[in-house]
């Protein structure tokens, strides 16, 4: 005895009610086909007999878990009602395609606006720093060149050449008076 195994593949597809409802079904979307609800676990559960509006506009009737009839989106013209064109429909999708990544564009450009002034006023500061960091080494590199020129320069008198005895029998005073003296002199 042989036993075969034969694979068969399901392919759900959901779609959304209006009211945000997540609905789904076994292949095609037509009359007939189960269709579910599904939870926010994910858990499948047959749909209650009622009519679902869809966001794209199309009613559908559910009765004993199947979808007994699709109903078109419908728009009133001169006083009566007639049937959305597939064209509209396509147009309408289009353009909330174009809504979609408008704003998505827009969420974009806050998140990396910020991003990017941030970055702005880093190299704003760091340029800041770069600066000052070459106003010191030029300051530094001035400073050892007037050192060398002074150290260069040879002095005017040897020290200790014009020095002051003082007696001990000189005041306080009189030593301040003649250290003023001899700084005063030094200095001509």
């Amino acid at each position: 005895m042989k036993f075969e195994s034969e694979v068969v593949e399901n392919t759900f597809a959901e779609v959304l009610t209006q009211d945000g409802l997540k609905l789904s079904y076994d292949g095609e979307f037509t009359t007939d086909a189960p269709i579910f609800v599904v939870d926010e676990q994910g858990n499948r559960t047959p749909c209650e007999d009622n009519e679902y509006v869809l966001q794209n506009g199309q009613t559908i009737v559910v009765k004993s878990g199947k979808i007994s009839e699709i109903k078109e989106e419908t728009v009133v013209e001169n006083g009566g009602e007639t049937p959305v064109e597939d064209a509209n429909v396509e147009e309408l999708k289009e353009e909330q395609m174009e809504i979609v990544v408008e704003d998505i564009e827009k969420i974009e450009e806050v998140e990396a606006n910020p991003l990017e002034e941030k970055v702005k006023k880093i190299e704003e500061d760091m340029a800041k720093v770069l600066e000052m960091i070459s106003g010191l080494v030029n300051n530094s590199e001035e400073m050892s060149q007037k050192f060398e020129e002074f150290s260069k320069q040879p002095a005017e008198d040897a020290i200790g050449t014009n020095r002051v005895t003082f007696s001990e029998n000189m005041t306080q005073e009189q030593i301040r008076t003649e250290r003023l003296k001899q700084l005063k002199n030094s200095l001509k």
